[in-house]
């Protein structure tokens, strides 16, 4: 593939149509205990080579956290996800069909599960980076970065060798179904040795945040991004590699 700045063969472009937050759950005091967000992109396609290949089709994801969180607390991470979501939905159903989005959204729970515990190290540890900054406790500022890169190490590991050890069991449990169990056997499979990177870039996003070098995280979350975007194509549809490109084109992204 080569871009050029006019009268390209394919020509990929979009808009966000959709962009919002609503209540999903309601605990026990009767207040919301979850907030939803959604995003939908619109996206168009055209292939000037093969205009049987054209498409205009919105696509959605959404991603949940915690009512008393902020929203731009967490907003980065969340729309990160849900960008290479979306991402995965475009190419996978592009390329594989149906089942294989089915099984990508079988397998999204276990990434939400690995950015929770990610939020829950990264956010803690930068809520109290920033408290000791303001006592210009440098001590205890060092201990408690060191001591979120110690936990948020071992989670990942342990939370791979889990998946590892029980991916069907967990496929399943998400509701996997005959028809697409084994494309989320394989995007599983090539998914799970990125878990790691995945929650150390979530949890250490937050804490470069708290420590005054915001460009930095975003840059570093952008260029993951854009990486997943072009990798989708090139490794699903050049190799032919299908649901293994997809999950080799995301943990590319997760590990740079």
């Amino acid at each position: 593939l080569r871009q050029v700045n006019r009268n390209g063969d394919l020509q990929l472009s979009g808009e966000i149509v959709e962009y919002s937050q609503f209540n999903k759950a309601v605990s026990a005091d009767g207040f919301s205990s979850q907030v939803q967000l959604k995003m939908t992109v619109n996206v168009r396609f055209v292939n000037n080579a093969n205009h049987n290949e054209d498409f205009e089709q919105k696509f959605s994801a959404t991603s949940q956290y915690d009512s008393s969180q902020q929203l731009t607390a967490v907003q980065e991470e969340l729309v990160t996800q849900m960008v290479k979501d979306i991402v995965d939905q475009i190419f996978i159903g592009r390329g594989i069909g149906f089942l294989g989005n089915g099984a990508t959204n079988v397998v999204f729970p276990v990434t939400v599960i690995a950015l929770s515990l990610s939020l829950l190290v990264g956010d803690g540890c930068a809520a109290y980076l920033s408290i000791c900054q303001g006592r210009r406790d440098g001590e205890h500022a060092h201990r408690s970065v060191g001591n979120a890169v110690v936990f948020i190490t071992a989670s990942g590991i342990v939370l791979t060798l889990l998946y590892a050890f029980f991916r069907d069991s967990i496929l399943w449990g998400f509701g996997a179904t005959e028809n697409n169990i084994g494309y989320a056997r394989e995007y599983f499979l090539y998914l799970i040795p990125g878990i790691p990177f995945f929650m150390f870039a979530n949890a250490m996003n937050s804490v470069i945040r708290a420590d005054g070098s915001p460009q930095f995280a975003m840059f570093s979350t952008l260029i993951g991004c854009a990486l997943n975007v072009v990798l989708d194509h090139v490794a699903i549809f050049v190799p032919g590699w299908g649901m293994k490109g997809a999950a080799v084109a995301t943990i590319s992204g997760q590990i740079v």
